[in-house]
């Protein structure tokens, strides 16, 4: 009689995780918004809940310009020990815009243009 032996070996799959952008107007004081991302993949195993993230869940920002979330690979881990999962991420950013100010100015008249003045001769 022989002995029958097999190895079940863990399933590999890849998960794509995008960034998903968002966006603020300048207001002069801080502005916080949360990390936001999205994980996908072909795989028939894959489970969007047992995606794990280790980042930070906030990001902030002052001035008007982009935020980057920073989302990196090694921040991602795959919740299931039969599965070994690598990750392609793509980072985004909050971006705080440029308020628009509108300045309306009523009952005001001016003018523009050099002025005229007369110079006397004295003789």
């Amino acid at each position: 009689m022989t002995d029958a032996s097999f190895a079940i070996t863990k399933a590999e799959i890849t998960i794509t995780v995008a960034g998903t952008a968002s966006s603020a107007v300048y207001t002069g004081a801080e502005q916080t918004t949360n990390v936001a991302y999205t994980a996908t993949s072909e795989s028939a195993l894959f489970n969007e809940s047992k995606v794990r993230y280790s980042g930070a869940a906030t990001v902030a920002g002052t001035p008007v310009g982009d935020y980057p979330y920073g989302l990196v690979n090694t921040q991602f881990a795959y919740d299931d020990a039969n599965i070994d999962a690598t990750f392609n991420v793509t980072d985004a950013a909050f971006a705080i815009t440029k308020a628009e100010i509108a300045i309306t100015v009523a009952g005001t008249a001016s003018t523009a243009g050099p002025s005229r003045s007369r110079r006397r001769r004295s003789t």
